[in-house]
């Protein structure tokens, strides 16, 4: 396979991944956090993204503006985000979350736990650090595309 082919297989792994990922979620999560204000929260705590409004979060999503609109909004009620004014913009607010936000997410998180446990003990230590550098670095990698 060459380099080409090897990430196009990454690719396919991570969908399919991310298919039992979001099946997990909806099955394990708080009936108060939802998939998709859970993955925003995620997205805001993990991601190399800074200063993100709206627009930026729909299009790293890839969903549509009003679809992310909708989200922001429960998840700010809710008292999980915050809109601050940019400096440069003040038509655009940045997202940032609260402490309250993650707090929510930390619970979600021993919740997902359980689910993992029987996953955790199929790899070694040593594979699942090898396993989550390398998944780290092609996320930050594929955030620059």
């Amino acid at each position: 396979m060459n380099r080409l082919e090897q990430v196009t297989a990454i690719f396919r792994e991570f969908g399919i991944v991310q298919e039992r990922v979001d099946a997990i979620l909806k099955k394990t999560l708080p009936a108060h956090l939802p998939s998709a204000q859970f993955k925003l929260l995620n997205h805001l705590i993990y991601t190399t993204n800074q200063n993100e409004t709206a627009s930026d979060l729909a299009a790293n999503s890839h969903v549509s503006l009003s679809a992310m609109s909708q989200v922001i909004k429960q998840v700010r009620l809710k008292g999980y985000i915050e809109l601050q004014l940019q400096e440069y913009d003040t038509r655009k607010k940045k997202i940032t979350i609260t402490e309250a936000g993650l707090q929510a997410h930390r619970e979600a998180i021993v919740a997902l736990d359980s689910n993992f446990e029987g996953l955790a003990k199929s790899f070694s230590s040593d594979e699942l650090a090898t396993l989550l550098r390398l998944s780290k670095q092609f996320r930050c990698e594929f955030e620059n595309l």
